[in-house]
Order: structure tokens, then sequence, then C-alpha cells
């Protein structure tokens, strides 16, 4: 065999080494599975029947209101323009 062939194979071989350990935690990273979770879940103080809950109440909005005209202005001024 030739050098530059046995060092191609070598390329070749490592990189799919790389690539294979690189990949070999993505499903658990994309979206682990609840009984994976669950027990760092279960550290959480908002964590109560299985779901996590709010501290705090959410505010809501009423439309039109100046509350909710000034956030939105705040938040989304220029967003979705054309010109």
């Amino acid at each position: 065999m030739k050098k530059t062939t046995v060092l191609g194979v070598a390329a070749v071989a490592a990189a799919t080494g790389w690539v294979a350990r690189a990949a070999w935690g993505i499903p658990t990273q994309i979206g682990a599975s609840r009984s994976t979770v669950q027990p760092y879940a279960a550290m959480s103080p908002r964590y109560r029947d299985r779901q996590f809950h709010n501290s705090e109440p959410s505010s809501t909005l009423v439309p039109g209101t100046d509350d909710a005209l000034l956030r939105v202005k705040l938040l989304f001024d220029g967003v979705g323009c054309s010109g």
C-alpha cells in the first residue's frame, strides 16, 4: 500500500471516530426521557405533581390598555415592518 493511501485511511478512521464520539450524547441532549429528568426535577421546590409550577402568578395584559401598548412598543418596535 502506498503511504498516501495509509494516511488517507487513517484520517478517515480518525474523523469517523471523532464524529461518532461527538454524536454519542445527542439523543439525550436534544430531549431526555421523563425518567432521566425526574430525579433532577424532584430536587426543585417548584416541581410538584409531576410538573413545574410558577412561584409567582403570571400577569395578563388587557389589549388596548396603556400598559399593554407601552410593552408592545418597547418590545416589538420595528419587528416585522417592511419599511
